[in-house]
């Protein structure tokens, strides 16, 4: 038999603690993937630049263009959601180890030395 004395705030608080580590994970995942693909646009602008072909020039610089701009509206909506959301994740990790450390009781912590050896031979 499953000890049922799991009430439903201690579900909810494991849901929400899951919540906030999958969110934490998308945020950081979303952060390299941004700056991975900056590196990809900023690589074909070079090679676009230095190794094109007249004629397909114009397909290619649309095409950039168009990356660009997606890339960039992107980015700005990581930015304001990393402004916003990680706020959330920072104060509520803080707030869990804030009342982990208050909730330790001090007399278990309490260290009693074993009494020191005598030197008298």
């Amino acid at each position: 038999p499953q000890n049922r004395s799991i009430s439903s705030s201690s579900n909810s608080s494991k849901i929400w603690n899951w919540l906030t580590i999958a969110g934490s994970l998308v945020f950081i995942w979303l952060g390299s993937m941004i700056s991975s693909l900056w590196s990809h646009l900023y690589e074909d602008v070079l090679k676009n630049i230095l190794y094109s072909l007249p004629s397909s020039i114009q397909a290619k610089i649309s095409y950039t263009i168009i990356r660009t701009i997606l890339l960039f509206i992107f980015s700005i909506h990581y930015i304001m959601s990393m402004k916003f959301a990680a706020v959330i994740f920072i104060k509520s990790a803080f707030k869990k180890i804030k009342n982990y450390f208050q909730d330790i009781e001090l007399d278990n912590l309490r260290y009693n030395p074993p009494s020191p050896a005598s030197l008298a031979l």
